[in-house]
């Protein structure tokens, strides 16, 4: 077949026009593929801005939290700061007095309620350091039990003690960084105990924690106690159930009269809780705290006390005199309070609960 002439002059412009819509092709399918890649990218920023704008507002909201917890703590603390300035008489910085006929009754209870009695058939021990951080036990079923240390600051010497007795030793305490000493029975965590768990973990429920750890079933924990105020909170919180798994208690109690006609009565109602299933065998008084006089009865602001678990032991009455010969000056350059023979004060009635 012949081809016109005039096609002929027609073909290389053709073909011009054929490698053009070929490259055309090309460019856009490369500017679609562009495109997508875009788009791709644009949904993933969308995603990390979401991502971004969610960890904010969690972190908002902890922040929100912990400084809400910040202020209460810091109106406690002043509260009971402008007690003390209050209260405190110049020449005797370890008194102060309250004329509060109120105070003075819960007071009576409160000595009623932590009236110790003799362990029939057991002996006292102390463990921990000489002084402060030393605590007085019932020599009976330590060998091997679980314990639990809530507040370490700079000791561990009840901590090692139990340690060498074969305890495995949970310890709390989220206002440290690290240990002052290890052992390979030790479990620490910082993380502190009150009676509602934070936003941000730094505080916990000690129940939840006795469950995470495995212990819910367990009758054998002890549990010794240092946090600076929170324990009545934390007793408050307890359950009776958690309660009753410590078969020894030992604790150290704050603002017993400094915080207040309010607080007493609730401090009061911890205790109760307390004696209904564990009788309290020692008490000393922290002379590094106050002692004052609340509606004509004598109180120290600060006590160690020790309770074991009623069901595990008999009783008898307590004729020793407070401070006893197992007892040592917390603040070593004044003289311990003298208490008396506590086992003398009345048997307390449940019955009739402070309001």
């Amino acid at each position: 077949m012949r081809i016109p002439f005039g096609l002929h002059r027609r073909i290389p412009r053709v073909r011009r026009v054929l490698e053009l819509l070929a490259q055309t092709t090309v460019e856009r399918d490369a500017l679609r593929e562009e495109r997508n890649r875009l788009c791709e990218q644009l949904v993933s920023a969308r995603i990390e801005r979401d991502a971004f704008e969610q960890s904010c507002s969690e972190l908002k909201e902890r922040y929100e939290a912990t400084a809400a917890e910040l202020a209460t703590l810091q109106q406690r603390n002043e509260r009971l700061d402008r007690a003390l300035a209050e209260r405190v008489a110049g020449e005797h910085p370890l008194l102060y007095g309250n004329s509060d006929a109120l105070m003075g009754e819960t007071s009576k209870r409160i000595w009623s309620l932590i009236r110790p009695m003799d362990v029939i058939g057991k002996r006292l021990i102390r463990k921990g350091r000489p002084h402060d951080g030393g605590y007085i036990m019932v020599d009976s079923g330590l060998q091997g039990a679980i314990a639990y240390s809530l507040g370490i600051n700079d000791d561990v010497s009840w901590d090692l003690d139990m340690a060498n007795l074969g305890c495995q030793i949970y310890q709390y305490d989220h206002t440290i960084d690290a240990l002052p000493a290890e052992n390979p029975n030790f479990h620490w965590f910082k993380k502190g105990i009150a009676a509602l768990p934070t936003a941000d973990g730094t505080l916990d429920r000690l129940d939840d924690l006795i469950r995470r750890n495995g212990h819910a079933e367990r009758d054998d924990l002890i549990l010794k106690m240092d946090i600076e105020g929170f324990e009545w909170e934390t007793f408050e919180a307890m359950d009776e159930g958690t309660l009753q798994q410590f078969s020894q208690i030992v604790l150290e109690v704050h603002t017993l009269v400094l915080g207040g006609s309010e607080l007493q009565a609730r401090i009061a109602r911890v205790f109760e809780k307390i004696y209904r299933s564990h009788q309290p065998v020692h008490v000393h008084a922290n002379n590094h705290g106050y002692v004052g006089i609340v509606g004509g009865v004598m109180m120290p602001d600060t006590m160690e006390l020790t309770y074991v678990r009623r069901a595990d032991h008999q009783f008898a009455l307590c004729h020793r005199m407070f401070p006893s010969e197992f007892d040592m000056r917390c603040r070593t350059d004044v003289p311990d309070f003298f208490l008396g023979p506590l086992g003398a004060l009345p048997e307390v009635d449940l019955g009739e609960s402070t309001s």
